[in-house]
């Protein structure tokens, strides 16, 4: 490869493989279609990527598809990251934009180390949450913080938060709120598949991991169930390891074994099949344990097909929703609210009608997109800073 085309703009660094499904694939995968055509891109991950993305090149250092599992293994991990160093060097972008913790860590030790120049702009999303991180994680964020130049977070949650513990700790930075997009193919809604059925039908979708709390999800379709026998419920789980996908099918199994023809359970459905899910439901449900979730770009996707939601006090999620009185707690609490909205179905209708116009005004492609486009764009001014 010649050097003119090793050179990009903007470097992207993964923890992931684009050929894992979840949140980190699919929020990069719309970041690069949509700031592609402006700007020359180039990903560094591990493992091979998704060859549907053929526009930008991909650079992979290990045949790990995980940093997760590179880091059970450290001298691969310390050659994978002095690697990762060295194409930087080769491609020599303007901006390096991380949306990863190990990625992160990786590219700021690097700086430390001088392996890469300074003159490169630095760009973290923190797609976690900083009440998430233990006391441990928040120090190595914030010792880390020297070398970053703009921290971008996805909600005014994570902003605020984050800020206040940079200035106590006398630590500047710039940052600025990126809300997530549920995607192009969430962009256009056809009401003729909207449900309309006599029962109302109840899902539930994420990674099969313990802060998702999975249990409270089956509690809740048990409480639902003692006075709303008609009910349907719906789970689509992503799941990266062979535990977790032995865990999802223990579940499911637990599910149709109380719930018969009434449950329906897919473990990692491709993001194109996913509006399906949606447009099925009437009620989705995010059950993430408190202040977890930086985000939810599932209540995005949900919303986005006028589908009711309600979410724990999960953080970001909250902010997402915008209406506290669909943030809940207890199995019984949510229950109760599905019960309500499935005796007036126009309290459900509107409340779906309420959504819809959220995500239109707040969370659309063209408001992601543009906002990175500004980002990049101000990158020379940040450095002249």
């Amino acid at each position: 490869m010649s050097e003119s085309k090793k050179h990009a703009d903007i470097v992207f660094i993964t923890d992931n493989s684009m050929k894992i499904e979840g949140g980190e694939k699919e929020s990069l995968t719309i970041l690069l279609n949509g700031v592609s055509r402006k700007y020359k891109l180039a990903v560094i991950q591990p493992g091979s990527h998704d060859e549907s993305l053929s526009n930008v090149p991909f650079y992979h250092e290990t045949k790990y598809e995980r940093t997760k599992y590179l880091i059970r293994h450290p001298f691969a991990f310390l050659s994978y990251i002095f690697k990762v160093g060295r194409r930087i060097r080769e491609i020599a972008p303007r901006v390096i934009h991380s949306n990863s913790q190990v990625s992160f860590f990786m590219v700021m030790l690097l700086c430390r180390l001088r392996r890469i120049p300074r003159d490169i702009v630095f760009i973290h999303t923190d797609r976690g949450l900083y009440t998430k991180y233990n006391g441990f994680f928040r120090w190595l964020f914030q010792f880390s913080f020297k070398y970053l130049d703009v921290l971008v977070t996805t909600t005014e949650f994570n902003r605020r938060r984050w800020e206040e513990a940079n200035r106590k700790k006398g630590i500047r930075l710039q940052y600025k709120v990126i809300g997530n997009t549920a995607g192009e193919i969430y962009e256009t809604i056809d009401e003729a598949r909207l449900p309309n059925n006599d029962y109302l039908t109840i899902g539930f979708a994420g990674r099969m991991c313990d802060w998702k709390d999975w249990p409270l999800a089956e509690r809740i379709c048990e409480e639902t169930d003692r006075n709303d026998p008609t009910a349907h419920y719906v789970m689509y789980v992503v799941c990266i390891d062979p535990a977790d996908e032995a865990e999802t099918k223990a579940m499911f199994e637990r599910m149709a074994s109380k719930y018969g023809d009434r449950f329906r359970g897919r473990i990692n459905v491709p993001f194109k099949e996913m509006e399906d899910f949606y447009y099925d439901i009437d009620v989705f449900v995010l059950t993430s344990w408190p202040y977890t979730e930086s985000f939810g770009r599932t209540l995005a996707e949900a919303m986005s097909r006028e589908t009711a939601v309600l979410t724990t006090d999960a953080g970001g999620a909250v902010e997402v929703v915008s209406n506290p009185a669909t943030v809940h707690g207890a199995a019984k609490e949510f229950a109760d609210h599905i019960l309500l909205w499935s005796r007036d179905r126009e309290q459900l209708a509107l409340e779906k009608k309420r959504n819809f116009r959220r995500v239109k005004e707040a969370y659309t492609l063209e408001k992601n997109i543009s906002g990175h486009l500004a980002l990049y764009s101000e990158a020379k001014k940040i450095r002249d800073a």
